[in-house]
């Protein structure tokens, strides 16, 4: 087993053994957590198996306060993958055809500050504003990524804190529309 392996591992077995307490069941259907995410057994599994069930245990994880075994286990596996592999700049990131001024990031990083980062936001409103709309502008305005926000309604498209003119592009219409003629 591979260190970022075992550090994934560790990591998932926290949030497993926190949910058997809560008595809540696993967020995948049985039938499917052996096939997509690998065996049941953690020692079967590959690293991109168990990052699946790392990232689906996270992804649906209550709002309840964590122990200091499962944050130190979380805030060990972008750590320790980021030594094992490295990190990628946004100079290894292939431009759209659409545009080679633009290019798509697929991952979960960017380590080499906003500048280059555009924040894609689709569709969201007023209804639960602290999950992507407050930190994407907040991501904005600290990192000096741009922020394109599509929306149908015009009353979502006026930014909560101020944005530079230029980092900020508010598309108003249908995200089916929009969405392949932004990204070519």
């Amino acid at each position: 087993m591979t260190d970022e392996l075992k550090t994934c591992a560790a990591a998932t077995a926290a949030l497993v053994r926190e949910r058997l307490r809560q008595r809540l069941p696993l967020p995948f259907p049985d039938d499917d957590a052996h096939g997509v995410f690998g065996p049941a057994d953690p020692h079967a599994r590959t690293f991109e198996q168990e990052w699946l069930w790392f990232r689906a245990l996270v992804n649906a994880r209550p709002a309840w306060p964590a122990s200091d075994g499962l944050l130190a286990a979380q805030d060990a596996l972008p750590q320790r993958i980021s030594t094992i592999r490295g990190t990628v700049g946004s100079d290894a990131i292939a431009p759209s055809p659409a545009d080679p001024r633009v290019g798509i990031w697929r991952d979960d990083a960017l380590t080499d500050g906003g500048d280059r980062l555009v924040l894609l936001e689709l569709g969201v409103g007023w209804n639960t504003p602290v999950w992507i709309r407050y930190p994407f502008e907040q991501i904005a305005r600290q990192t000096g990524a741009t922020l394109i926000r599509i929306n149908a309604d015009p009353t979502t498209m006026r930014p909560s804190v101020p944005l530079p003119p230029q980092r900020y592009l508010p598309l108003r219409g249908d995200i089916a529309t929009l969405l392949p003629a932004l990204l070519g």
